[in-house]
């Protein structure tokens, strides 16, 4: 295995990295509060500027680890999703709009999720799950919907007010 690989791959490389990644967040959120970003703006926004750094080296590192085929460093899709978040700071206008450079940088925190393999196979089971999700609440929805009209069909020639066509109407405007 290539040395720069092992190095991109070891665990004080990827600590050192998420360590980065939590620092930056800190920042971002004290850049939140209008009064600290009053007094420390230019402190905040030169460890913004070295954390750039350090994520611009970091990459770099992590495609030159590919060589001499460093394209397939773009063939992971976690690695081609941190390729853009840190790209985006020198994505031409950015600096101009304070919002979208702002979510270019939670870009960055999120890059979290591609170093910590636990992170990965909770969101991979929470995307999994969606659609049984969705399954069971269409099927709430059907249950709801039956236990409804057996109650219209049961309930409205008895209770009219509020299982009749007057209940529906009622529901409908609030003149009842």
């Amino acid at each position: 295995m290539n040395p720069l690989r092992r190095l991109v791959d070891s665990p004080a490389f990827i600590g050192s990295v998420v360590a980065v990644i939590l620092a930056n967040a800190v920042v971002l959120g004290l850049q939140t509060y209008p009064t600290l970003e009053q007094s420390h703006g230019d402190t905040l926004h030169l460890l913004n500027g070295i954390f750039l750094a350090f994520f611009v080296v970091e990459i770099t590192l992590r495609v030159a680890a590919y060589l001499p085929r460093p394209w397939r460093f773009f063939l992971s899709g976690w690695n081609v999703f941190d390729f853009l978040a840190v790209g985006l700071a020198f994505a031409p206008g950015l600096r101009e709009n304070a919002t979208v450079l702002r979510l270019a940088r939670l870009a960055r925190i999120v890059r979290v999720v591609h170093l910590l393999p636990d992170v990965r196979i909770l969101i991979t089971g929470v995307l999994r799950s969606l659609p049984p999700l969705g399954s069971m609440a269409i099927l709430t929805t059907l249950i709801l919907f039956v236990y409804g009209m057996v109650g219209w069909q049961l309930f409205s020639a008895e209770l009219p007010d509020q299982w009749g066509r007057s209940a529906w109407r009622c529901s409908r405007s609030s003149s009842c």
